[in-house]
């Protein structure tokens, strides 16, 4: 509706589902997930479909609460380790390029297409 109120022209809106972000091959540089990852029925497809749109050296930045750190007053099923999400950016093609220490209680992993 604001699109069209607005009269925006460089806007597209693309659906995604459960399985897939439904964006063409190598159209992302930089896709941001705060605290949304651990939500996902089907990670694998999901962050294959992300990495598959990511161009070459596109990063994903990771945000989770931190799996590692009992201090942290999110139930455990909220929190992700680092080690749980290399193994599964792994799988994708994606290297762990930082884990940025910027935030109290979670993680900002960054991830880069190999």
């Amino acid at each position: 509706r604001r699109k069209k109120t607005m009269d925006i022209d460089n806007f597209l809106m693309i659906r995604g589902d459960e399985f897939s972000v439904n964006m063409p091959q190598d159209s992302l540089y930089k896709v941001v997930m705060v605290d949304v990852y651990h939500v996902f029925i089907y990670p694998a497809e999901i962050i294959g479909s992300i990495t598959r749109a990511l161009s070459p050296g596109g990063k994903v930045y990771l945000i989770e609460y931190r799996g590692e750190d009992e201090a942290v007053p999110i139930k455990k099923l909220h929190k992700m380790t680092v080690k749980q999400a290399v193994k599964e950016m792994k799988a994708a093609g994606l290297k762990l390029e930082a884990n940025l220490s910027n935030l109290p209680r979670q993680h900002c992993m960054v991830f880069v297409k190999e």
